[in-house]
Formats: structure tokens, C-alpha cells, sequence
């Protein structure tokens, strides 16, 4: 089963420190890595080396960094389909020593014509099992859902937060995962759950850190279930975990669309369990043989 993602691509320089500059202080990093982001993006690279036939539509700018995404896309076997746009992105990912490694990150400001896009492919939707998009490509991601909606392919969504956008997007949505600050938005997770069910969603989960994910599954008439999140002691960065997470459960879904989503979920905790050992998205990428070592060897909280 052939995967397909459509997410901004970002360039993220990660950079850790000892700790963060007070006013007028100047400190020196202890390392330095440039590597693949982006919401979608990332989760694209994540399915891809779970060995699932991976395409992802994004924007790539004719600079510099356009080399870099595509070379990379090549490396983990992701097959670009690109849209034009002005330029570049990039975020600068801080990594504080001894914050048990948690992200502070300063995204690049976005102009009116940052995010605008031209030549979007038009691609046969039915020829994939799963699409999964993130809330950054606007009316791309809009269009494709509903066309894949209509032609019975399987919808993803990555609610990393809540806005009219995102609402829209929700009515033609299968499988929403959203985060602590898009459920922040309703207050509560049952109130998160019932928006989520009348939208038509028909599996809805909230990803909580490391207090793992709850869920509910309607097809299987679960309301609300815990997978708890893998005890993790050597923290390397939590930056794209989350992401890491929704490609490994869409890659699970493509491997083996049998299995239930609760092992869907319990496969993706794993994975993003792996992640958080190492220091950027391209080196937390796990194979399957990695999520296997942690279910095996690693203990759930």
C-alpha cells in the first residue's frame, strides 16, 4: 500500500546548549546538525523507512536548501512532488542540557508569500491507501482530502493545533491525532472526543507525552483507551517525536491495514520512544527492527 503526505518542508538546525543566554551573555554550543522538519514532512521520512512506498507533496524553493530536501528525500527513498515557492524555510531547535532535553525552537518569520504555492501537482489519490496531512498546506491539503474521501482512501490528520482551517479540514477526516494544545482548546479530553466524533472522525486520538496517548475507535467501539508511553532514561531530544509518531502509525496502517488501531498506536509508541534517544529527525527515524527492540526490551509506564 502506497503512502501519501502533504506538510511544508522545513530545514531545522538543531543546536544544543549548556543553557539559554541570559541578557547580554554569550555562550557556546556543544553540537550542531541541520536536518529535514516539518510536521508532515517528518512523518513522511518516518513511514518511508518503516519500508512503506512513500510520496510526499511539499514546497521547495529553487535556492540553496532545495538540494538538501532533495537529496534526503532520495537517501530515505521518499518521492517528492513538489510545489513552487519563493523561498526556503528553516526553524533553529535549542536543546537545553540538563531540561531533560526538551526543544525550545525560533521558526524563520513568514512573509505573505512564504507559504503561497504554485504547480501543484494533480495526483491520482486512489492510487494510495493512506493520505495524511498536517495544518500547514491550506487549500492543497483541503483538496485532496476531500478527493480521497470521495474515492473511499483512508484520511490522516495531524491536529498539532486548533484553528478554522483545521475545522474544515476535520469534515473529511478518518483519523485524527491531535496534540495537548489543540485538546487545550476544549478544555477537556471528552469534550476533544465528542468535537472530534461529530466531525465524523471516525478513530480520534490525543497524543499526552509522556503520559502516552488516549483514544477512542468507534468501528470498535472504543470510547476511550490508554496506551502508555515507553519509560525513556537516556533523553537525547523530544523534537519529533510526535511526528515520528503519526508516520509510524500510518506506516503500520499500510504494512499490515488488518491490525487494529490500538496496535496501530501501540506500534507508533515504540517508534516514537526510539526516537527521543537521538539528537535529530534524521537519525530518530527508527526501522522496524528498532521498534521491535523497543517492545521488546523497554518497559511501559
Amino acid at each position: 500500500m502506497k503512502a501519501l503526505f502533504i506538510g511544508h518542508f522545513v530545514t531545522d538546525i538543531n543546536v544544543r546548549v549548556p543553557n539559554l543566554p541570559k541578557e547580554n551573555e554569550k555562550i557556546a554550543m556543544t553540537e550542531r546538525k541541520s536536518s529535514f522538519g516539518g510536521n508532515a514532512v517528518t512523518a513522511a521520512f518516518a513511514c518511508a523507512k518503516l519500508n512503506v512506498n512513500t510520496h510526499l507533496i511539499t514546497q521547495v524553493a529553487d535556492d540553496s536548501k532545495a538540494a538538501f530536501e532533495r537529496k534526503v528525500a532520495d537517501e530515505f527513498g521518499v518521492t517528492l512532488h513538489p510545489c513552487s515557492v519563493q523561498r526556503s524555510s528553516e526553524n533553529f531547535v535549542f536543546i537545553v542540557e540538563g531540561s531533560n532535553n526538551d526543544r525550545r525552537i525560533i521558526k524563520a518569520p513568514e512573509t505573505p508569500e512564504f507559504r503561497k504555492t504554485s504547480n501543484v501537482p494533480a495526483l491520482d489519490v486512489s492510487e494510495y491507501g493512506i493520505l495524511h496531512v498536517d495544518c500547514t498546506m491550506g487549500g492543497t491539503a483541503l483538496d485532496y482530502t476531500q478527493a480521497a474521501r470521495s474515492c473511499g482512501v483512508t484520511t490522516s490528520l495531524d491536529g498539532s493545533h486548533y484553528n478554522n482551517h483545521v475545522d474544515e479540514l476535520l469534515n473529511h477526516i478518518d483519523v485524527a491525532v491531535v496534540s495537548e494544545d489543540f485538546m487545550a482548546h476544549f478544555y477537556s479530553l471528552d469534550e476533544t472526543f465528542d468535537y472530534l466524533k461529530n466531525k465524523g472522525v471516525k478513530v480520534g486520538a490525543v497524543t499526552i507525552g509522556n503520559k502516552g496517548t488516549r483514544f477512542f475507535d468507534i468501528d470498535a467501539g472504543t470510547n476511550d483507551q490508554h496506551i502508555p508511553a515507553y519509560d525513556i532514561k537516556n533523553v537525547e531530544s523530544t523534537n519529533g517525536a510526535g511526528d515520528i509518531f503519526h508516520g509510524a502509525y500510518v506506516s503500520s496502517f499500510a504494512n499490515n491495514p488488518n491490525k487494529s488501531w490500538a496496535e496501530h498506536f501501540e506500534f507508533a509508541t515504540a517508534a516514537s520512544a526510539h526516537s527521543v534517544q537521538y539528537f535529530t529527525n534524521m537519525e530518530s527515524c527508527p526501522t522496524q527492527e528498532d521498534v521491535a527492540q523497543v517492545q521488546k526490551h523497554l518497559k511501559q509506564s
